[in-house]
């Protein structure tokens, strides 16, 4: 017989970090490879299984923490009574947070959160409609502490970096530039140890931060295209309509009315 699990659902979504699912997994319905829409954040809380990730595979122990990002493949399969809880979680503040802990995207991010179990078994326990966002955010928080890597000037910088790219992304005229001069630093120095950091260059960072919040902006039910186009940091609606179309296969106007459509039909 299978075991039990506990699934909490957070219906309270409206901020920049949303924690959509808490989960208890006792099953083994995560073994085939998929792709997430969101970011999922695992901790193994009981026996032994395979961790995948772009196809690189990592055997699991109690206590590992795993971080997927959005977008990429992954799975996790028992080879030995395996269990485990995963928060779910998207928003322009979970892709800065991901950003922050210096997560690349060629390696598996694990480390032993052993002494996390208990905490995340009372939490996922206590959590109910009125007070899941909270709890959730905080476990979620607290984890991600544990996968910060240790202090140093080029951590340092792209901590920088990432901070005051999410004070800045909004106006149109940020940019390289004006980042570099605002932490005082060579644009070239900065763009050459982001790429080396992060896999890709401050600019495609940069429009897929501001792609996200005009993602995030649609589905907190803004509806002109210009609007949201000049509150993310796009300064030209036809542009930002170029890049919407590049990146997510559809226009913003396609997008808002399937938003709309979802709304419709949950009311």
């Amino acid at each position: 017989m299978d075991k039990q699990n506990i699934c909490k659902f957070n219906f309270n979504r409206s901020g920049d970090l949303i924690c959509t699912n808490f989960v208890s997994e006792k099953n083994d319905s995560m073994r085939e490879e998929r792709t997430l829409g969101h970011h999922r954040l695992y901790l193994v809380t009981h026996g032994e299984g395979v961790f995948s990730l772009r196809s690189k595979q990592r055997n699991t122990k109690v206590g590992d923490i795993f971080l997927v990002p959005a977008g990429e493949r992954s799975s996790i399969r028992s080879s030995g009574s395996l269990e485990y809880c995963y928060i779910d979680f998207t928003g322009r503040r979970g892709d800065e947070l991901i950003a922050r802990i210096d997560f690349r995207y060629d390696d598996i991010v694990g480390c032993d959160g052993g002494d996390l179990i208990p905490f995340w078994i009372k939490c996922i326990d206590e959590a109910d409609k009125s007070n899941i966002d909270l709890i959730s955010e905080s476990v979620l928080l607290y984890t991600l502490a544990k996968l910060k890597p240790a202090s140093s000037e080029q951590s340092d910088l792209i901590s920088t970096v990432i901070s005051v790219t999410g004070d800045n992304f909004s106006n149109p005229d940020f940019n390289l530039l004006s980042l570099a001069a605002k932490i005082g630093y060579d644009d070239k120095y900065v763009s050459s140890a982001f790429k080396k950091s992060k896999g890709i260059t401050y600019s495609q960072y940069l429009r897929e931060l501001r792609l996200n919040h005009a993602l995030f902006l649609i589905e907190q039910g803004l509806v002109s295209v210009k609007n949201v186009a000049i509150l993310s940091g796009f300064g030209d609606p036809l542009y930002f309509s170029k890049v919407f179309k590049t990146a997510q296969g559809i226009t913003p106007k396609e997008y808002i009315k399937i938003i709309q459509k979802t709304r419709q039909g949950t009311e």
